[in-house]
């Protein structure tokens, strides 16, 4: 199914994630927002528990991976 692009696609695209303690969640959605859709994304938000934000520095920020993704 085509998903039409947003009208939007050339304002501030903001991904609003939901992460419990799977930190990929996050990773593999900026992932397939930017290369399959071609979306610049602006801002992410994760809302998440204590042990998920744990997870989320350990595993994504403190490990390189997000810094990786960003190039």
């Amino acid at each position: 199914m085509d998903i039409p692009e947003p009208e939007w696609q050339n304002g501030k695209i903001i991904l609003v994630a939901l992460c419990g303690t799977s930190p990929a969640v996050v990773t593999e959605t900026v992932w397939a927002l930017t290369v399959s859709r071609k979306c610049r994304i602006s801002e992410v938000v994760a809302i998440t528990t204590k042990a998920g934000r744990n997870l989320l520095e350990r595993d994504i920020f403190e490990s390189g991976v997000w810094d990786s993704l960003i190039e």
